[in-house]
């Protein structure tokens, strides 16, 4: 006769609640080394030892955004967890495969339900799979397609439940969005923010350790979950405070309403509409299209509530100048659309820009909802990386520079063409995954530069489109015969396994519509 196998989780008091929720959605953003991940794969293994009433088999997954961070994150844990029911014969357990079979809570003998270790970079394999419940760690890593298009239908026909867990990484992240999804009142979700100021887990000792060998804001983002701690390299994140973004609604009796574009010739325009009241600014609105004539953002503007109270249109230093194809400029296009009381804002150097631009986030006021993409934005405005000095260079990265369709881009799961490229992406670059913010057409080019490496594959961007290179960032007009752009995970990764690639130039004037 079999003995009865013991099992020896006993769950630290933080997770507690998160073991008894009733809840079918949980999200958890914990600090680090808080035991998250033995807690996530014990209530997996909970729940995998109580079969269902229909008798179904069972399956159930723990998803890292790659296998091999699975493997080396919970695979000891799960197999030390599991392994008080190895002697029973319905115990199976598969290293090539990362997957434990628990032995039916019926008959020992017989094999029951399944948990397997997953990575996220090879989804698309997982189309098909059922699961009874999946658990996503790290999900701030994980490109949101994942779960929208495979794990979510996994689990309809079993009606499962899933846990999304990991560290904060500021606002703009899936993560962060589900956590604040789920904090909505009758949001049906369990939620649980666990700081380790809050938490017990670590000796108070260990942080403040922690806390003189670390910089602030990762101390704050690592261990207080902190979306609001600085980000590396962003410009005005540090500027803008939470308590100033809200409901900003236009004031009838306050004064008038300005506008502040940022014209594109070809890519994309901008507009943020704004209300002076007393010493705040009180931003309303923020609007963002591509392709679009002026006449299209002069009819969004006419829409609004406050059309008729419209005060200054603060307009770029080259509103005045004439487009080649018209000879027309957007100032006059402006007016000959009834856009009156224009004012030209002075050309000032990046780094004076930038200075005005902090000093007046202090007196700013957002409307949550009607700015929301616009906050994007500038929270995700940063400094763009030299990988040759390994530090960010005091220019901002222009990011929405372009590529024609059909390149092909390398994402975490799959290289596909450009234009199919999705937000919430995670694109590999020589420094490293990128998540993509913005993905769609942006501009029209009249010329093109079309790249030709030695193997014979070219690169065809616009003029002004960066590439890495062994000499840090480069536009595609400034490279030269015999310079050397890196590609792969990382500059050394590529240089170790592949060597590097000599590139030879061909210029051409190419048509817009190649």
């Amino acid at each position: 006769m079999i003995e009865a196998p013991k099992y020896q989780y006993v769950p630290r008091a933080a997770f507690m609640d998160f073991h008894q929720r009733t809840a079918r959605w949980s999200v958890m953003i914990c600090h680090r080394r808080s035991g998250k991940t033995v807690a996530v794969l014990n209530d997996l293994i909970i729940r995998a030892l109580h079969g269902r009433s229909d008798g179904l088999r069972q399956q159930y997954a723990y998803m890292a955004p790659f296998q091999n961070q699975a493997r080396s994150v919970a695979w000891e844990y799960l197999k030390a967890y599991t392994a008080p029911f190895s002697k029973c014969p319905g115990y199976k357990i598969s290293e090539m495969n990362l997957t434990v079979t628990l032995p039916s809570a019926k008959n020992l003998n017989e094999p029951g339900a399944t948990i397997m270790l997953l990575g996220a970079e090879n989804a698309e394999k997982l189309r098909g799979l059922f699961l009874d419940g999946a658990a996503l760690d790290e999900f701030q890593d994980i490109a949101p397609y994942v779960w929208d298009t495979i794990l979510r239908p996994a689990l309809a026909d079993r009606q499962g439940f899933a846990i999304f867990g990991g560290t904060v990484k500021g606002h703009d992240n899936p993560l962060w969005e589900l956590y604040e999804k789920a904090r909505l009142p009758n949001s049906g979700w369990f939620s649980k923010l666990l700081k380790a100021s809050e938490s017990g887990i670590l000796p108070p000792e260990e942080l403040e350790d922690l806390r003189r060998g670390m910089t602030e804001e990762a101390y704050a983002s690592e261990f207080e979950c902190d979306p609001n701690a600085t980000i590396t390299g962003r410009i005005l994140l540090p500027y803008l405070k939470v308590e100033q973004i809200t409901r900003v609604p236009w004031q009838p009796d306050g004064g008038p309403v300005m506008t502040a574009w940022d014209l594109g010739m070809a890519d994309t325009t901008s507009i943020w509409t704004a209300q002076t009241v007393g010493k705040e600014v009180h931003l309303l609105d923020c609007y963002e299209e591509s392709g679009q004539p002026l006449s299209h953002f002069v009819n969004w503007l006419r829409k609004l509530p406050y059309a008729k109270y419209f005060g200054a249109h603060l307009m770029p230093h080259d509103t005045n100048v004439r487009e080649l194809g018209t000879g027309v400029s957007r100032m006059e296009t402006m007016r000959n659309l009834g856009v009156r009381n224009i004012k030209i804002v002075q050309k000032l150097p990046k780094d004076q820009q930038i200075d005005a631009g902090r000093m007046l986030l202090n007196r700013c006021w957002f409307d949550q909802e009607n700015c929301k993409d616009g906050l994007v934005a500038l929270r995700g405005y940063q400094f763009a990386w030299d990988p040759k000095r390994q530090c960010f260079s005091l220019t901002p990265l222009h990011d929405k520079n372009c590529l024609v369709a059909g390149t092909m881009v390398k994402l975490t799961h799959a290289t596909v063409p450009i234009e199919q490229v999705r937000e919430g992406d995670w694109v590999v670059t020589p420094a490293g995954r990128a998540l993509v913010s913005f993905a769609g057409p942006v501009k029209r080019a009249d010329n093109l530069i079309e790249i030709t490496f030695a193997d014979g594959r070219t690169l065809t961007g616009t003029p002004e489109h960066k590439v890495f290179t062994l000499d840090g960032l480069i536009e595609l007009h400034s490279l030269k015969i015999g310079d050397t752009i890196l590609e792969g995970k990382s500059p050394i990764w590529r240089l170790f396994r592949n060597g590097a690639k000599q590139i030879f130039l061909r210029l051409h004037a190419l048509a817009a519509g190649r």
